[in-house]
């Protein structure tokens, strides 16, 4: 089961170091922080989800996941989910240079859409748009991949950003920012994982309930979040 680490803990409290810092300033050119960000719509996003489709039938090798992907990029570089799919199937394939650098790439782009200079945000970076979502994805899979990597100041950084700029929350950064204070690794989820495994992943109820036990005790963190 997953255990909570006391270095953990106290690196995530840590003053940013230079390089922390330079990996999480958005674009040089934008001063002020964005009211509200959407993101134009991405034509190829249709044929990116067609794909998908096809997926869920042919359940095609990594390899095949990458070619197909690599081309959409080709198309339209600025929508991010075909690199978030090129960098699980590297994964797969045990190719975690390349799977670093897939995650990262789309990271910087999507960074240097939204964020100022310094790394602030939008006000509101909301799911629900759905031109949104495709940042959203490419912000949250870097943070997993600093955390699994153990850089959890880069991590926790970036997941209070997306809950500030979405705090509705869809994605559940207020349960990664909370088990990354308690010292936990990315699988803490496994905690709430039923026997038989339930069909989406952690049993919601066991997983709010945590929270909402822990939470108070980094009032700091979650002064501001409406009820969910």
């Amino acid at each position: 089961m997953p255990r909570v680490s006391k270095i953990r803990q106290e690196k995530a409290l840590k003053k940013l170091r230079p390089m922390q810092r330079a990996m999480l300033n958005g674009n040089p050119k934008r001063t002020k922080q964005v009211r509200e960000f959407i993101d134009k719509d991405h034509k190829i996003s249709t044929i990116f989800y067609d794909l998908l489709d096809e997926y869920e039938v042919s359940k095609p090798n990594p390899k095949k996941v990458i070619g197909d992907m690599k081309k959409l990029i080709e198309k339209d570089q600025d929508f991010l989910d075909p690199y978030s799919y090129i960098a699980e199937a590297c994964y797969l394939l045990e190719n975690y240079d390349e799977y670093f650098s897939y995650t990262y790439r789309a990271y910087l782009k999507a960074l240097h859409k939204v964020a100022t200079k310094d790394g602030e945000y939008p006000k509101q970076l909301l799911w629900g748009h759905i031109e949104n979502r495709h940042i959203v994805r490419a912000l949250n899979n870097f943070a997993q991949a600093m955390w699994d990597n153990e850089d959890v100041r880069i991590a926790i950084e970036v997941y209070r950003e997306l809950l500030a700029s979405n705090p509705h929350d869809n994605i559940g950064a207020r349960f990664s920012i909370l088990a990354l204070r308690m010292g936990y690794l990315s699988d803490y989820e496994k905690l709430f994982t039923t026997k038989p495994k339930t069909l989406f992943g952690p049993d919601a109820t066991k997983l709010n309930n945590w929270f909402e036990k822990n939470a108070r005790l980094y009032p700091e963190e979650f002064t501001s979040l409406p009820e969910l």
